[in-house]
């Protein structure tokens, strides 16, 4: 196994391609009017705060982080999506952005002087690449987690499902680059919209844990632009990838021009990559079983064949 990533559009990670802006597709369409509503912020001022294409949020956690954002005081971008992929007929618990535009829940249209936007879909990297962006407040989905380190913004994890309280726990002990958010109501499902507002305060404010936890973010994002950056590990290793998927197809045509007494033997191919990954050693059975001559044949073969692979 080899690693390769973070697999980010270059635009907003190596700037080798000015041009890659996006993963070639959106999920639901989306609205253009944050990138004009974040012009007019502070840097490092907005919370942004996306849950993902799958996570369901309840009316009641809606509420809470809908009052914890404004508790902060902050200018916040929300993304809601339109439609769920999950959605269960007559769920009156889930919420929608329809839901939110009809009960007056939230602001929308683009207003530069509002304090918060909800919309229902942007492109996340782009977001988290504007220089107002201070703070993403996540569902810790990996995609997630890999944008907010690359474009280093420090995190408040929510998570929801899977992989995600795992991705949490990254986040928070590990990569020390964010908090979790603690689930604090009687049944331990809901976290509070005091609980948002202090988790907020901590990776933006002025005390010493959200300055190490901006510290780690920053030293994070370098760490991962070095890695897809030409020559870093993340490079290095898919140019060993290819250069193994091209010798494996010259071993395979090589073997197949082998003629002789080995056509009709068993023969046992063991691969053994050597520092690029160029040579090959040729392991076989039932030589010592051919007559001299023929074992002469045999040994000359597959000396002709190393020099081929070579």
């Amino acid at each position: 196994m080899i690693t390769i990533g973070p697999l980010i559009p270059s635009a907003f990670s190596d700037m080798i391609d000015p041009s890659d802006t996006s993963y070639g597709c959106d999920l639901f369409e989306r609205s253009r009017e944050y990138l004009t509503w974040l012009e007019n912020k502070v840097e490092k001022s907005v919370i942004y705060a996306s849950f993902g294409s799958m996570a369901v949020i309840k009316r009641k956690q809606f509420g809470e982080i809908l009052h914890g954002l404004e508790l902060t005081g902050r200018p916040y971008l929300w993304v809601v999506r339109p439609m769920t992929h999950n959605k269960i007929v007559g769920d009156e618990d889930e919420v929608v952005i329809d839901d939110v535009v009809k009960n007056g829940l939230g602001p929308f249209g683009g207003n530069p002087n509002e304090k918060g936007l909800i919309v229902a879909w942007c492109s996340q990297v782009e977001v988290l690449s504007h220089p107002t962006i201070g703070c993403f407040v996540t569902h810790c989905g990996w995609n997630s987690i890999l944008e907010g380190l690359v474009t280093g913004v420090p995190m408040v994890g929510l998570p929801q499902i899977s992989d995600q309280p795992t991705n949490a726990k990254l986040v928070e002990e590990v990569w020390r680059v964010g908090i979790r958010a603690k689930k604090n109501n009687e049944e331990g499902t809901i976290v509070d919209r005091e609980e948002v507002q202090r988790c907020v305060e901590t990776v933006m404010g002025d005390e010493e844990n959200g300055q190490e936890i901006r510290r780690n973010t920053m030293k994070w994002m370098e760490l991962a632009l070095e890695a897809i950056m030409e020559g870093g590990s993340s490079n290095q290793n898919l140019q060993c990838f290819l250069e193994g998927l091209h010798n494996r197809q010259r071993q395979e045509e090589v073997i197949h021009r082998i003629k002789g007494p080995f056509k009709d033997k068993e023969l046992l191919l063991e691969e053994k990559v050597i520092g690029n990954g160029e040579l090959f050693h040729m392991q076989e059975k039932n030589i010592d079983s051919l007559g001299e001559e023929n074992h002469r044949k045999a040994k000359d073969n597959q000396l002709l064949c190393k020099e081929n692979i070579a």
